[in-house]
């Protein structure tokens, strides 16, 4: 039997990618990076916030889930806000959320002494989740564990 050569596959050049050229972030208030705006992703209404706030887009009982996470980058827990919630968490610097079984606003340690103390607040490009970024005092969850998240399955 004759052995048929195969042919040799050469690379693609393709063009190098230029450096894009970076923004300065404002000096206070909204920060966006990158600009979704200039991407089209968001309204132009929005090119006007001047708070994540105004980014916020609220579920039909005026909430939204806000993610928890530590600075380290350990995701602690999942609960949900209205505008009352972050205006208040953006007051004082204290994690705050709606609780909707007594459906009061819930500052994160009043009763057990877990304290939050947000760094930051980031809008998903959606505008429809919240992420605090904090440092928690003692465990997030109620169960005592540091993260709501202790039970997972390998895949």
């Amino acid at each position: 039997m004759k052995k048929t050569k195969r042919p040799v596959k050469r690379p693609v050049k393709r063009p190098a990618k230029k450096a894009k050229a970076r923004r300065r972030p404002a000096k206070a208030g909204l920060v966006r990076r990158p600009d979704p705006v200039a991407r089209g992703d968001l309204m132009a209404d929005s090119v006007a916030a001047t708070s994540v706030l105004d980014l916020v887009k609220y579920d039909e009982r005026g909430l939204v889930p806000v993610v928890a996470q530590e600075a380290d980058g350990t995701v602690l827990m999942l609960a949900w806000a209205n505008r009352a919630a972050l205006e208040e968490t953006l007051a004082t610097g204290r994690g705050t959320y709606w609780s909707r079984s007594r459906q009061e606003l819930w500052r994160k340690g009043d009763t057990s002494g877990h304290r939050q103390e947000v760094s930051r607040i980031a809008v998903d490009c959606d505008g429809d989740s919240v992420l605090y970024t904090l440092r928690q005092t003692g465990p997030a969850c109620h169960t005592g564990a540091r993260s709501c998240f202790f039970t997972s399955q390998e895949i």
